[in-house]
């Protein structure tokens, strides 16, 4: 087993192969979140804060995020052959509806689930001490809230790899993806989630750019993420 690579090192890297590949990338990335938003204005939300009319709106932002996730196994498919110097189209977006887009439902679908079960304690203490149905502690709460949210960033960092997995093993099942995920990750949670705090910076700053930073700053990140899986799987 070799030597993992350090962050800048990974970031040096991404940097140099989106150089000359930035307007495919920036291409994408539009065209992705161009669909989705477009999803979103069609399909609208429904009226009044009634129980039902909220777990609607939550039922079809929560098929959306699906939909997003297909889109992202092909922005994935694009910087992996992007790395492995492929020849890359803009076609590459669409490639998780025909990459067993069962397998991608599945797995986020679990993971999603995962997550929103390790806040839901919280939450619904929260809301009911709230509406007065019961007396409990604010710190009580947010300590259960504290808690679920890191079980939640545990659970994402732990099934992080499931998208390029699915790419480069396709025979695996939805449950085989999420388990060779959760073993490339063992040891290395902590460095994927500084590589994501180090991108904390230039994501606060794209937000005074009215958003226009997030087309540079975004294929950057996918980019220096799929490092990071080659790195793993290089390395074990």
């Amino acid at each position: 087993m070799g030597i993992n690579r350090n962050i800048t090192s990974l970031k040096q890297q991404a940097r140099g192969l989106l150089l000359g590949n930035y307007r495919k990338a920036i291409s994408l990335l539009l065209a992705s979140n161009l669909m989705i938003s477009t999803l979103t204005l069609l399909v609208g939300g429904s009226a009044g804060l009634s129980v039902i009319s909220l777990t609607i709106d939550y039922l079809v932002s929560f098929i959306l995020t699906l939909l997003g996730c297909i889109l992202q196994v092909g922005q994935y498919s694009f910087y992996l052959k992007l790395v492995c110097r492929q020849e890359t189209q803009f076609k590459n977006l669409f490639e998780g509806f025909y990459l067993y887009p069962d397998k991608t439902l599945l797995s986020q679908f679990l993971i999603h689930l995962f997550t929103l079960l390790c806040l839901t304690p919280g939450l619904v203490l929260f809301i009911l001490s709230y509406f007065s149905f019961i007396e409990i502690s604010g710190i009580i709460i947010l300590c259960i809230l504290v808690i679920g949210a890191v079980l939640s960033l545990w659970i994402k960092l732990s099934f992080s790899q499931c998208y390029f997995l699915l790419l480069d093993f396709t025979k695996l099942s939805a449950l085989q993806l999420m388990k060779r995920s959760r073993e490339l990750m063992k040891g290395h949670k902590k460095r994927l989630f500084l590589l994501y705090l180090s991108f904390l910076p230039m994501t606060i700053l794209c937000l005074f750019s009215f958003g226009i930073g997030f087309l540079f700053v975004t294929p950057y990140r996918f980019m220096t993420e799929t490092l990071f899986y080659l790195d793993l799987v290089q390395n074990q």
